[in-house]
């Protein structure tokens, strides 16, 4: 539970901390650019990359609040039990899903790592640009596990109410 709670904190200072340092660049270009008359491309690429940094860590986040975007017209027709084998089986999709974008991540870090390419405007190392990408794959990945771990754990009476309380709450928002 304690480790969870560390988990959860350090993604969300992480991907906020991007964000913010990411907003805050973007602020600092736009008052150069249009107040001092002085732009500048590196203030322009490096907001992008924190930006999307942010955003690729804030992925395990959004799987663990459930944020994340989800048809559910035919699940919702579902009854309850099939409801739990179709979360186990789509989690086990996400599962996949992170492993093979990590993968494929480490292999564009690699290989950018053994061309030494960089970026166009300010020569910095994309290696470095892409180096989130694997891990933000991995941590989203952590968090589909934990989700069919809680699916699984007391044969499923914690899942199946917080499936209950979420009904609830959506038939008295209607």
């Amino acid at each position: 539970m304690r480790f969870t709670k560390i988990w959860d904190l350090f993604e969300e200072i992480f991907s906020g901390f991007f964000f913010m340092v990411g907003i805050t660049l973007i602020f600092v270009g736009v008052m150069l650019r249009y107040i001092m008359n002085e732009p500048s491309t590196w203030i322009d690429e490096f907001s992008v990359y924190f930006i999307i940094w942010g955003a690729v860590v804030g992925w395990s986040t959004a799987q663990r609040d459930g944020r994340h975007i989800r048809v559910d017209m035919l699940y919702d027709l579902l009854k309850i039990e099939h409801q739990r084998y179709f979360s186990i089986f789509s989690n086990l999709v996400g599962v996949g899903f992170s492993v093979f974008l990590a993968y494929s991540a480490y292999y564009l870090v690699v290989k950018y790592l053994q061309t030494g390419l960089a970026s166009i405007n300010v020569a910095f190392p994309l290696w470095i640009v892409y180096i989130f990408f694997p891990l933000a794959a991995l941590l989203l990945g952590m968090r589909y596990l934990q989700e069919i771990v809680f699916i699984l754990k007391n044969g499923g009476s914690d899942w199946f109410e917080r499936q209950r309380k979420q009904r609830q709450a959506e038939v008295r928002a209607k």
